[in-house]
């Protein structure tokens, strides 16, 4: 009796581990990557990763990490259980993958707005125009500019933007070489800085600088 009781607990444990060790292992997972992750606006990167168990014709949602209803982008996997999808955010977004119930470590991409500047009439006693293009739009919203004298600030000012377009009127006092540098800041991007080359102003005859 002892033996048939013995015979039947080995048969439980041995059905109990073959029955425990598929379901172990068929946890869902998906992966995620960024073929790059600082874009200047209108730049895109490629988001790949891989499904496991791998398996073909499955749908990944690149989604928003803040809020994983709101799908960023879709794509399907290839027979190996792999995935390649284009992004071109507009903002800095942290972004998961998400395969049915799985979802990827979050993967952040930084994006930085793209300023232009430009440096003109620049002329002894006179106003020198600083004007340039922000992208995407900011109505309403204000670029730093500076206007410099060899390595320090002379005059600076905020220009408001009209669209994407901005421009600033700053004197120029001093002959010397100068040059312009615009920065903007916002919650939504990467802080933006370019420089405009240098303009020479020269002593006029009969002046002293």
């Amino acid at each position: 009796m002892s033996g048939r009781w013995a015979i039947a607990s080995s048969l439980a444990v041995v059905i109990g581990l073959g029955l425990a060790s598929p379901a172990a292992a068929a946890a869902d997972t998906v992966t995620l990557n960024a073929s790059r992750t600082a874009l200047e606006f209108g730049q895109s990167t490629t988001l790949s990763g891989a499904i496991e168990p791998a398996a073909g014709g499955q749908t990944v949602d690149i989604v928003d990490a803040a809020g994983p209803t709101t799908v960023l982008a879709s794509t399907t996997t290839n027979g190996a259980g792999q995935y390649s999808v284009d992004m071109t955010p507009e903002r800095n977004v942290d972004v998961r993958a998400r395969w049915g119930a799985a979802l990827s470590s979050p993967v952040a991409l930084r994006v930085s707005p793209r300023l232009t500047a430009h440096l003109q009439n620049v002329r002894l006693f006179g106003d020198a125009l600083v004007s340039g293009r922000l992208e995407p739009a900011h109505p309403g919203q204000q670029v730093q500019v500076a206007l410099l004298r060899g390595d320090s600030v002379v005059v600076r000012e905020d220009a408001a933007l009209d669209g994407t377009n901005y421009e600033a009127e700053l004197p120029v006092l001093r002959p010397g070489r100068y040059r312009a540098r615009v920065t903007f800041h916002d919650a939504d991007h990467q802080p933006a800085e370019t420089q405009t080359e240098g303009r020479r102003v020269k002593t006029p005859p009969g002046l002293s600088q």
